[in-house]
């Protein structure tokens, strides 16, 4: 290397690093600011302009979900909580920063086949105790504005509300028939001999009224009461908040109980008598009950202050596909999702069908109680076998919906199934009809049938088309059994062979 390609290499790279460190210098690092995420909690439609998203339904077990959510500058958003916290010195300087943004709600659960990325570069998925720290510090903010006060005991049963995972939970409710012997079992299982019957009624005593009223607040934006939420159901989370050490005095665990049921009915008696009314008691016990069901997506990410920007998800969810009697008969079944629809400032949903053999021939959209909403097919914005797609802007609409997909095989398909099926059956009568004639006749009528019926049971491509046509496959699958039984009955009493 010569001397003058040395310092163009040297000048080089001091311009790299200069670049680096003047870049470095603009940024301000707010991640560790709970003030911040709480501030991008309590405002979402300042910051989140539109959501976009896209659910693909290509199999018969999931649903592949893409999500895009457009974001406005947030220094607007953020200047006055920045500079009241003391931020103001390197706040007008920064043109970046690096922060915790609540990105989406999602049900509690797994999550499958999860990846994120926010204004084109990674963002990093917050621990789930993490999150529910953040979580019940915004529950922090809207009791202190509701004139109500969080201990640092109660704020430790927040935490375990928010962060609690059903899954153990559901294990013991479906395997017993009775609830409250499951509740027993489950607690038993997690803390130890010392908890009884009589404990466990005792302890549900004491929680007599809080249930009620967040179950009623569900209830009046239109959300079913969900027997795995640990805030309608506080004694799920016992066997975190009690240490192994203790659990032989279980004596405190009821005033424990009992300080978050005053906690619930005093928020209960500080919010408005009137529905169509709301305070900060009101969002606390909204956003309480909705933490036991959901929670928030918080990823750690750079992003410019004062241009606008996206964040991009992508998951898969159960497509949870059922179907009655008579879908079976039609070929039909019905896949459920839930939606949110009111998280930014106008929501844009698709559903799109990626197997070529199946469409889609009906949508509902209900919210989660089943009362089907007026709007849907208003919204609509584009109605086919392919892709059913609607836009809301409605600042009155549900924050969330359940879409009910309705699925069948193409025209088609369908069509060549049944005039087959019809065939072998038509095929059968044929066979019994000529029990007299040879063999050699039979055979013709039978080989290239049994061949065309093998290849339609086996040649669908996908698990969605398999799991629809499964009754007419049957159904197909036993007529060629019952004809190559009726035949070679007919041959042996003939006596011959083919």
């Amino acid at each position: 290397m010569t001397s003058s390609s040395r310092l163009r290499w040297a000048s080089r790279l001091s311009r790299s690093i200069s670049a680096a460190l003047e870049s470095f210098a603009a940024g301000i690092d707010l991640s560790d600011d709970e003030e911040v995420t709480c501030r991008l909690l309590a405002r979402p439609l300042e910051w989140k302009v539109r959501a976009v998203e896209s659910l693909e339904v290509s199999t018969a077990r999931s649903c592949q979900r893409r999500r895009s959510l457009q974001v406005a500058p947030l220094r607007d958003v953020l200047t006055d909580e920045v500079i009241t916290r003391g931020g103001s010195a390197r706040w007008g300087s920064a043109n970046q920063a690096t922060l915790v943004l609540p990105v989406a709600t999602l049900p509690k659960g797994p999550l499958v086949d999860f990846d994120i990325r926010a204004a084109d570069g990674p963002a990093y998925l917050l621990p789930r105790t993490q999150i529910a720290e953040r979580e019940t510090a915004y529950l922090c903010q809207l009791a202190g504005e509701a004139g109500l006060h969080v201990d640092a005991q109660l704020s430790t049963i927040l935490v375990a509300m928010c962060q609690f995972s059903s899954g153990p939970w559901k294990r013991f409710l479906d395997s017993e028939k009775d609830p409250r012997l499951a509740l027993t079992k489950y607690l038993q299982s997690g803390i130890g001999g010392a908890v009884t019957d009589c404990l466990v009624d005792q302890w549900s005593d004491a929680l007599s009224r809080s249930g009620d009223i967040l179950r009623a607040t569900l209830q009046g934006v239109g959300e079913p009461a969900d027997p795995a939420s640990a805030v309608e159901n506080p004694l799920l989370v016992l066997p975190e908040l009690i240490e192994p050490a203790r659990r032989e005095d279980l004596a405190p665990v009821g005033p424990l109980l009992a300080r978050f049921d005053a906690f619930v009915q005093q928020a209960r008696e500080s919010a408005p008598s009137k529905p169509d009314s709301s305070n900060a008691a009101t969002d606390l016990l909204l956003a309480l009950a909705d933490y036991g069901r959901r929670w928030d997506v918080m990823v750690s990410c750079t992003v410019p202050l004062d241009a606008p920007f996206s964040v991009k998800t992508v998951e898969s969810r159960p497509l949870g596909l059922t179907s009655t009697r008579r879908q079976k008969i039609g070929q039909r079944a019905t896949g459920r999702q839930e939606v949110i629809v009111a998280d930014a400032r106008t929501n844009h949903v698709s559903i799109r069908v990626t197997d070529p053999n199946v469409e889609l021939y009906d949508v509902q959209a209900t919210d989660l109680a089943g009362t089907e909403p007026a709007w849907l097919l208003s919204a609509a914005t584009e109605r086919s076998a392919e892709v059913f797609s609607f836009y809301l802007s409605d600042p009155d609409r549900d924050f969330s919906v359940r879409l009910d997909l309705g699925l069948r095989p193409a025209g088609l398909s369908r069509a060549v199934t049944w005039v087959f099926t019809l065939l072998v059956v038509l095929a059968l009568a044929a066979a019994l009809s000529l029990a007299s004639s040879d063999a050699s006749v039979l055979a013709v009528l039978v080989v290239p049938t049994t061949f065309a019926g093998s290849l339609l049971l086996l040649r669908e491509p996908s698990s969605l088309g398999t799991r629809l046509k499964r009754p007419v496959a049957t159904l197909l699958a036993c007529a060629l059994v019952v004809l190559w039984v009726a035949v070679v009955a007919i041959v042996l009493s003939q006596g011959s062979a083919f």
